[in-house]
């Protein structure tokens, strides 16, 4: 079940001003060549400096539209995947309508990942009885063994959603190139936010919060 998309070895781990990401290209049944020309192509155009300049540490507003897609503004696709939760087998994005929706894509191998997932839980804790859901998306299918996944969750005592992307299916909807990435959905579904690479306390707070105003403003 587990490394059923293999990452190339082009894995290329960048500490750049806007936070730590790790960025993977790995594809089913592609082999290693076409995973690295893939790759090459990816930072010979720009990618990792577009990605960058992508990204904002303060929120922007978005234009709201009716398609479904992984840009902000756009309705997220929805997903059903397992999870580790005993009393809830597994959770639909879109069964969580209706309140803000952080879904953050990490997977154990990842060091962003790790550091910032102390302050997703902190954020959690303080925000789930104001109409917050979070969602930790494992990206299963690049793990070694399901054993790293639960010690981890162990390790962290995560307290929300964790879910279990086995088939990368979810990976590949959303078109995710570099780890960790965060997505802040509002209540209509919409995206939001959409960020990579690691955030702190204060930024996952920020982002909420504009977030929250705006929506509630409109």
């Amino acid at each position: 079940m587990f490394l059923k998309r293999y990452v190339s070895i082009a894995i290329l781990v960048a500490a750049v001003a806007i936070g730590a990401f790790v960025i993977v290209d790995s594809r089913q049944d592609k082999a290693l060549d076409d995973n690295q020309q893939r790759l090459d192509e990816f930072v010979e155009t720009g990618g990792i400096e577009n990605e960058i300049q992508n990204q904002s540490d303060e929120f922007e507003e978005y234009e709201e539209s009716s398609e479904t897609g992984t840009s902000t503004g756009m309705i997220a696709p929805d997903f059903i995947l397992p999870t580790l939760d005993e009393e809830n087998d597994e959770v639909s994005l879109s069964d969580l309508r209706g309140s803000y929706v952080i879904v953050n894509f990490w997977a154990t191998w990842c060091a962003p990942c790790r550091d910032e997932m102390p302050d997703f839980i902190d954020f959690f804790e303080k925000y789930r009885d104001d109409d917050v859901e979070m969602i930790g998306v494992n990206l299963t299918d690049t793990e070694k063994n399901m054993s790293d996944v639960e010690q981890f969750v162990t390790d962290f005592q995560i307290p929300f959603y964790v879910a279990l992307d086995e088939k990368g299916i979810v990976e590949d909807t959303f078109e995710l190139h570099a780890y960790p990435t965060t997505l802040i959905i509002d209540p209509n579904g919409r995206i939001a936010v959409k960020r990579l690479g690691e955030i702190d306390y204060e930024m996952l707070e920020n982002y909420f919060l504009d977030v929250r105003e705006s929506f509630e403003s409109k």
